[in-house]
C-alpha cells in the first residue's frame, strides 16, 4: 500500500461508501467519458478510477441495469454546462433538467440514461 492509499484509508468513516464497481461494455470509453465530463482520474490501461471521495473500477461485460439497483448522484458546479458535455460525449438525459424538478435529493437534477459503454 502506498502512502497515498494509506492516507485515503485513514480518512474513511464507518458507513461511508468507499468503493464502486460500474458496469461497462467498453471500459476505455467509459473512462474517457467520466474523465472529460466529471473530471475523474482514471488509470490506463487498467479499469480503475478515482472520483472525489471514492475509488472503483469499471467491470467489462457486466450489463447496466437502468431500472434496477442503486442510483448514483454526482454533484456538479453547473448543471447546464455539464449536460452539454454529457450530450457532446455521447450520453442522453433520461429526465429533462427543470428548475423545480424534484427528481432526486436536490431541486435541480437530471438522470442520465445512456452513458457510453455503460
Amino acid at each position: 500500500m502506498t502512502d497515498e492509499e494509506a492516507a485515503r484509508a485513514r480518512r474513511l468513516v464507518p458507513g461511508q461508501v468507499c468503493y464502486l464497481q460500474m458496469p461497462a461494455v467498453d471500459a476505455a470509453r467509459a473512462a474517457a467519458f467520466y474523465e472529460v465530463v466529471f473530471g475523474w482520474q482514471t488509470e490506463h490501461p487498467y479499469q480503475d478510477f478515482e472520483s472525489p471521495g471514492l475509488i472503483g473500477q469499471w467491470v467489462p461485460g457486466r450489463p447496466s441495469a437502468p431500472d434496477a439497483g442503486p442510483m448514483i448522484w454526482i454533484h456538479v458546479a453547473d448543471l447546464d454546462q455539464t449536460l452539454e458535455q454529457v450530450t457532446k460525449h455521447g450520453a442522453r438525459s433520461r429526465t429533462p433538467r427543470a428548475p423545480t424538478a424534484r427528481t432526486g435529493p436536490w431541486p435541480r437534477s437530471s438522470t442520465l440514461r445512456e452513458i457510453p459503454s455503460a
